[in-house]
Parts: C-alpha cells; sequence; structure tokens
C-alpha cells in the first residue's frame, strides 16, 4: 500500500532557474511547518529544519545534479525519565534529476538505505525541493 504524505515542508522550483554554471538555494521551516513536522514523526517539537540545495549541471548534461544538507533540531520525549531530549540531526544526499517519462513512477519504489537515491523527478517544469 502507498501512502500519500501531504508535504510539510517544502518550496518549489524552476528547472529554468538553475543556471549553467549550477545555483544554491536554502530553505528554512517556519513554525507552521515545524509543527506539522513534530505531529507527522511523533516528536514533542522540531525547533529548526534548514536544508541546502547544491544544483550543478555537469558538461554535456541536459539535466542538474542535486546534492543537498539538512539540519534538525528535534525534541523528543524519554521513554523512561519522560524528559525532553534535544537532538541534532544533519544529513547529506546526492540524487540525479529525471523528467517524469523516463521512469514509472505509477509503480512502488523500493530501496534500501545503502542504494543511491531515486531521481527527483521534473513535472511541469519545476521541482519540489524539501520533504
Amino acid at each position: 500500500m502507498i501512502t500519500k504524505i501531504t508535504p510539510e515542508f517544502s518550496r518549489i522550483i524552476s528547472i529554468l532557474d538553475i543556471e549553467a554554471d549550477g545555483i544554491e538555494i536554502n530553505i528554512s521551516a517556519n513554525s507552521l511547518e515545524c509543527d506539522a513536522l513534530a505531529k507527522r514523526f511523533s516528536v514533542k517539537h522540531v525547533q529548526r529544519l534548514s536544508a541546502k540545495f547544491i544544483f550543478s549541471k555537469p558538461k554535456g548534461e541536459s539535466l542538474p545534479k542535486l546534492e543537498a544538507r539538512y539540519i534538525a533540531e528535534i525534541a523528543q520525549i524519554c521513554v523512561l525519565t519522560l524528559e525532553p531530549i534535544t537532538s541534532i540531526i544533519e544529513r547529506k544526499f546526492f540524487c540525479t534529476i529525471a523528467e517524469k517519462d523516463v521512469f514509472n513512477i505509477d509503480e512502488e519504489l523500493v530501496f534500501t538505505v545503502n542504494d543511491v537515491d531515486p531521481p527527483e523527478f521534473i513535472n511541469n517544469g519545476v521541482l519540489m525541493l524539501g520533504s
């Protein structure tokens, strides 16, 4: 079963905005987005979430590559003491950009944590960045 999730933290970028030498985009979640993410991930609070997206266009390729980094500060409740525990999560990942019709996106994508991330899809000339 595939569960549809409404993105709580996303921004739309036109593929045309990505210049030949690339572009860097920084985004931060507002308080409403943080609250919605805390609810989805069942944590007490998301204090902050920010992401940096670095697009680069390798020579001879029409579609960019994406390097993404994010940092989140969250509060969870300790199951033993019931006290809040603050954690900082930092991650980086890389992925390719693909035209929507290159892959059959109606099929469920199955992959493990060690696999290369699946591509991000361009839909009507735009990408959705974030969650």
